[in-house]
């Protein structure tokens, strides 16, 4: 499983509302438990967002104790 780990993304130019949007990331480096990736977003008209964002691997049932022992805080 992956879970979200770090984010820096710059929205770069105005989008229109109903508008059609891709986002496309690349995978660009392992920095020990964190996996790298730029990532960037656009419209019709050209670049709207760019960064860089990092995933890391967990265990799925560690996470999810972890998970329930929060919220019984």
């Amino acid at each position: 499983l992956s879970v979200g780990a770090q984010i820096d993304v710059r929205h770069t130019a105005p989008t229109g509302v109903g508008g059609r949007y891709t986002a496309h990331a690349v995978f660009v480096a392992r920095s020990g438990p964190l996996f790298w990736f730029d990532v960037r977003a656009e419209d019709s008209v050209g670049s709207i967002a760019k960064g860089r964002i990092a995933r890391a691997i967990v265990d799925e049932a560690a996470l999810l104790i972890r998970g329930s022992q929060a919220a019984g805080r």
